[in-house]
């Protein structure tokens, strides 16, 4: 049916996940799924080798907390910047002609990160002004950094009881 329709990818995938089972339908009905030699433990279900597209636990760590710290830093700097400098205070920024919100929202988020990357230079005033006028924001990125690193270490845990041999699970 699907084939029939033109949609030759969802075709594709749907034979090749079950090219990868032998389906039998037994007399009364039921169906048993036997898995055939067309897949292998390495590897996923459109056949590509796990090891290359899966990443370790520490990398998805240090990658989330990457995304924190740079976050962390867009709103500090945009505090800063909004107090000090002024920053987007005016109200709506001036504009040639009526505006489409999701482009007035793509250009807020690109002003929001090009202010982070300007405020690079003032970095010592910014984090001294978000340390003695908005104490709440370094401590909820700390928090979220330390909940990464919390998150981070039970998945390890989780990935080496997974690993470990069958018959040896750790219960608490």
């Amino acid at each position: 049916m699907l084939c029939e329709l033109g949609l030759q990818e969802a075709c594709l995938a749907t034979r090749h996940v079950f090219s990868a089972f032998q389906i039998h339908h037994e007399s009364e009905g039921v169906w048993e799924f036997h898995e055939s030699h067309a897949f292998s433990p390495d590897k996923n279900i459109f056949g590509e080798v796990m090891a290359e597209t899966e990443k370790s636990v520490t990398w998805v760590v240090a990658m989330v907390m990457l995304l924190i710290a740079a976050f962390g830093w867009a709103f500090m700097a945009a505090g800063y910047a909004h107090h000090q400098e002024g920053w987007r205070t005016g109200g709506a920024e001036a504009t040639d002609g009526p505006m489409v919100p999701r482009r007035a929202g793509r250009a807020a988020l690109a002003d929001f990160f090009s202010n982070a990357l300007q405020q690079i230079p003032n970095v010592f005033a910014v984090v001294s002004f978000s340390f003695t006028n908005q104490i709440w924001l370094p401590i909820l990125i700390l928090v979220l950094e330390v909940l990464a690193v919390i998150g981070g270490y039970q998945m390890q845990r989780l990935e080496e009881s997974l690993n470990g041999p069958p018959g040896r699970r750790r219960s608490r």
